[in-house]
């Protein structure tokens, strides 16, 4: 018995051997020669570029390190591997990566960005210095734009776990009590006559009978969207009386496939968990329109688009926004007679002197406020100034 075993087992440990010289070498063969499943990655970043071979010294001495880099980038057969790693992990409910927290009833929701989980959990509360610190950020804002009678409107966009915490995982639960957003409020309430504009109550009550958000995109829906403008444009109107929010009935919803999975997308799976999104389609054409700014945007500028509805009677705006106000721009638009959107939380004096609005619009989401922002040298010196002559 013992003797007939001895081929089986030589043909076995030859496969064994076999698969794992193939498991070495399969990789830098079909990178080599370029072969391999058409698949990628989505990973929110630029691909390593393969470092140049030097012969002086200081190249040589960080081109292994940063070849290693390019190769771990590139390997062949990458993306199949990650890709087989991150169905298998969903498969066992657990989240492949440390940006995606994988949800109940198939939600998910951002990890690690902006501290979101601790944002969620309360883990990290303010201390009386950093609530002073955002005090003084907000009001030296308001205090310069007031000095040259522009409006400020502060807008905080809540992140989908602040709305939607029934489906966070149970080993994520809440350790505090209150957020840096409840903090926050609190605190201007009792030290400061700068108000915010807290979109979650009006989001948490639409959940009751709508979905503002989708199960597998980090940001709202065009229907959130259109909840958060309608809040805006009611805050806007006590400035501008004309300005009041087209109602929700001039729209027409639909459920575009393949949409609405950014955090599918972000694990590159995107084929395999599709998603939709709730859009709303105006009955009546948009009077916004695209401004051209190729080749005529300030220096400094970050992103900015800019639309213009030829209605001088209107107002104008500057809006600094992040990723949650995309969907915004064409609600807002059409309520400006001239409306310029920059992405980016600093603050630019710059930009505004050259835009001449009557009001600026700031939106940030909740999580930011694990951040400690870190104001451009413009703010510091004109922004800040405001508020020391406040306080004077």
């Amino acid at each position: 018995m013992a003797t007939g075993s001895k081929p089986v087992r030589q043909v076995a440990d030859l496969a064994l051997i076999s698969i794992f010289l193939a498991m070495i070498f399969l990789p830098p063969v079909a990178a080599l020669l370029g072969i391999g499943p058409a698949t990628s990655l989505t990973e929110k970043r630029a691909p390593i570029v393969r470092p140049p071979l030097t012969l002086d010294l200081p190249g040589l001495t960080f081109f292994h390190r940063n070849f290693e880099a390019y190769w771990n980038d590139t390997f062949g057969f990458r993306s199949t591997l990650v890709r087989g790693y991150n169905r298998a992990s969903m498969w066992l409910g657990v989240s492949p990566s440390a940006k995606v927290v994988v949800g109940t009833d198939g939600w998910l929701f951002v990890g690690e960005e902006y501290s979101a989980v601790e944002y969620y959990r309360a883990t990290r509360p303010f201390t009386p210095e950093q609530l002073v610190w955002w005090q003084r950020l907000l009001e030296g804002r308001h205090d310069w734009l007031a000095q040259h009678g522009i409006r400020y409107l502060l807008i905080v966009a809540p992140d989908k776990q602040s709305i939607y915490p029934e489906y966070m995982p149970a080993a994520l639960n809440r350790v505090g009590t209150a957020t840096r957003l409840d903090q926050l409020v609190a605190h201007l309430e009792q030290h400061s006559d700068l108000q915010l504009l807290d979109l979650r109550g009006v989001l948490r009550e639409a959940k009751a009978h709508e979905r503002p958000y989708e199960r597998l995109d980090s940001h709202w829906n065009d229907l959130g969207a259109w909840i958060a403008y309608a809040e805006i444009a009611k805050r806007l109107g006590v400035w501008f009386p004309h300005m009041q929010p087209v109602p929700l009935s001039d729209f027409e919803r639909t459920w575009p496939a393949g949409q609405g999975n950014d955090l599918a997308m972000l694990l590159s799976l995107s084929d395999v968990m599709p998603g939709e999104r709730l859009t709303l389609v105006p009955r009546v054409p948009r009077r916004a329109r695209l401004i051209p700014t190729d080749g005529t945007l300030p220096p400094g500028s970050v992103a900015m688009l800019v639309t213009e509805t030829g209605d001088p009677a209107l107002p104008r705006a500057v809006m600094f926004h992040d990723s949650f106000a995309q969907t915004l721009w064409p609600f807002l638009s059409e309520h400006f007679a001239h409306i310029a959107y920059s992405w980016q939380y600093n603050f630019d004096p710059g930009l505004i002197g050259r835009e001449k609005p009557d009001v600026v619009l700031d939106e940030m989401v909740d999580r930011v406020l694990m951040a400690t922002l870190d104001p451009n040298p413009d703010e510091v010196t004109r922004v800040w100034a405001a508020r020391r002559e406040r306080r004077n």
